[in-house]
Order: C-alpha cells, then structure tokens, then sequence
C-alpha cells in the first residue's frame, strides 16, 4: 500500500520537488509531510511577494477594464495563499492606484454612503474613463472663450503708426500756422500807396 502512494507522488510531481523531498528509505506519509512543508514555506513567500506587489500597483498607463482587472487578480491569488483580501480594502487600494486624471472619482467615492463595492467602483471608474475619452465639447467651448477673453491681444506695430502720427502732427502744425498767417494778410488792411504829384511839363 506505502509503494503504491508512493508511486502516485512520484508521477504527481515535478521531477525538481521530487528531488527535494524524496530521501532513502522514506514511506509516504514523511514524503507527503516534507511536500506540505515545502509548499507551506512557498505559500508565505509568495503571500509577501503578492501583498507588496497588490498593494503598490497603480493604473499608469493601464486602461480602466486592465487596472480593476489586475486588482482582482491579485486580490484571487492572495486568497489562494489564504490572505483574503476585504472587498473595502479592494476599493481603497483602486482608490489610491488610479490615474491622476481620476482625480475628482477617487476623491468622490471615500465620501460615499454606504461605501461602495469593487462591482460599484468598477463601473464608475469605467464610466469616468469613457467621459474623459469622448470629452466635453460644450465645457471645452466654454473654456476656450474664457481663455480668449482673458487673455490680452497685443499691440501689432509695424512701424508706420508713429511715422503717420509724427507726419501728421507736423503737417497740422505747419498748415495751422500757414492758416494764421493767412488769416492775419486777409483781416488787416494793405498800407495805402503814395500819392505822386501831378507834373505838367507845360508849366514848368
């Protein structure tokens, strides 16, 4: 009986694990038992690994659907070395990992009451990501005309303006006191000329 479990773990396992547990003369169950061992010191390293890697990820580049997914994968996988993941802790650590451009979503759902599921968040974060894709055309109007109005248009010289003025002040000037001098010939009166008196040449 011994041989023929024996015979079944040894065609169960890797021929690496094998090499590892399988010592001379053993029976079954101390083969069994260096095989549970083995898998229990494995079960805490990989549970370390795993929290520190779920515990530190952040969407980055990752689209919504990929990051929520990546979460609950590593959510399964440290229930699988019986470190269950709370569903809260699942929100809050998607929470803490979205992208920036989430901002006003991870800010919103720690307020929310009751505090929503991973199902809950999913999908707004989902729905987030499809507003911000499509955009706002209205907002994005309103926010160019507000960007135009606030901002000053500059002055465009091109050299001719102050040319123009100068000229044209100088050409006032000089036709005003063209228009004085007249003014003043028109308004005063010629000198009279002198009388000649009248010569005869008959009586001198």
């Amino acid at each position: 009986m011994d041989y023929t479990i024996l015979s079944w773990i040894y065609g169960s396992i890797s021929q690496e694990i094998l090499s590892i547990v399988m010592t001379p003369g053993g029976t079954a169950a101390s083969m069994w038992q260096s095989i549970e061992n083995l898998f229990r010191d494995n079960k805490t390293t990989r549970a370390i690994h795993l929290q520190a890697e779920f515990s530190n990820l952040v969407q980055g580049d990752l689209s919504a659907t990929e990051f929520c997914h990546k979460l609950k994968t590593l959510s399964d996988s440290l229930r699988d070395v019986s470190q269950p993941v709370p569903d809260q802790t699942l929100v809050l650590t998607m929470i803490k990992g979205m992208n920036p451009k989430h901002k006003h979503l991870s800010a919103l759902l720690p307020m929310m009451s009751p505090f929503p599921s991973f199902i809950q968040a999913r999908s707004l974060l989902l729905l987030d990501e499809m507003n911000d894709d499509a955009g706002d055309p209205a907002a994005k109007a309103t926010a160019l005309v507000a960007d135009s109005r606030s901002t000053p248009t500059p002055a465009i010289d091109n050299g001719g303006g102050s040319r123009g003025n100068g000229n044209g002040g100088k050409k006032g000037k000089g036709k005003g006191k063209q228009g004085g001098n007249k003014g003043s010939n028109t308004n005063s009166s010629p000198s009279p000329l002198p009388v000649q008196p009248h010569w005869n040449p008959w009586t001198s």
